[in-house]
């Protein structure tokens, strides 16, 4: 007898397939105006534990947004590659004031045009070591060497502003990418789960991997499984919160079979 997990449904596209897990497609984004969007994600980045932040990347653009809940008025987090070397970073603002932040960049390049899994993690804490990453199963910190962390003003926790989360685009920006397997939750989800997600370059079904006691998955965009183009414009949400994305300015087609 097959049995579910939170947040499959039984004949539904995100229903499990009789060969088991499958990354079939991801999203391709133009870099000139496309974009998804994803509201009412509230509650997780005011978090007592702290949050984090799972996708699969492929670009080859440098100075852009990747994933964000950031615009010019409600300032919370984004993560973007770096204008001065392609290396991938991500900055947390406290109480939506742009004087409170914390800013971890990775020295690694990912804008090489092959698919990376990039994770952060954040421990709400006002020290280098509550921000870490890992990509493609590697840990990246500040006390480790490989990452360069900095910070200014005294830490206040994020707001849970009204901005929604956005892919591939901040404000007026956009970034010519592939993006695929996006997963976030609320607390630092810790070396073991990281090194699952990765399944050492092949995407694998986020609802199996073993996080820590009091992480709780609260989003999983898989950004056209199962069901391919069928699904456009909505990007569906596989966890158990349902917060369904849009698809803006792009058509089917830019759900494809480029994956990693």
């Amino acid at each position: 007898m097959k049995i579910l997990k939170l947040g499959q449904m039984i004949g539904g596209s995100n229903s499990p397939s009789a060969g088991g897990f499958e990354n079939l497609y991801s999203l391709a984004f133009d870099g000139i105006n496309d974009f998804v969007t994803i509201p009412n994600l509230t509650g997780y980045t005011g978090s007592i534990a702290g949050w984090s932040i799972s996708f699969w990347l492929k670009t080859t653009a440098s100075n852009k947004p990747i994933i964000t809940k950031n615009s010019t008025t409600n300032k919370e987090w984004l993560v973007q590659i770096d204008k001065t070397n392609p290396y991938p970073f991500i900055v947390l603002y406290g109480n939506n004031d742009t004087l409170i932040f914390q800013k971890l960049i990775l020295n690694v390049d990912v804008a090489d045009g092959n698919w990376h899994n990039i994770i952060f993690t954040f421990a709400n804490t006002a020290h280098h070591s509550g921000l870490n990453a890992y990509v493609d199963g590697v840990a990246y910190s500040d006390s480790i060497g490989n990452a360069t962390y900095s910070n200014t003003g005294v830490w206040a926790p994020m707001g849970n502003t009204a901005q929604p989360v956005l892919f591939a685009s901040m404000d007026t920006s956009f970034t010519a990418c592939n993006l695929d397997e996006i997963s976030l939750y609320d607390a630092p989800i810790g070396a073991t789960a990281a090194a699952e997600i990765y399944n050492s370059g092949s995407p694998t079904d986020i609802l199996s991997v073993s996080l820590p006691v009091g992480v709780n998955l609260k989003g999983w965009w898989r950004n056209g499984d199962t069901a391919g183009t069928s699904v456009y414009p909505t990007i569906e949400d596989y966890s158990s919160f349902a917060n369904q994305g849009t698809m803006t300015n792009m058509t089917s087609g830019d759900i494809v079979t480029d994956v990693p």
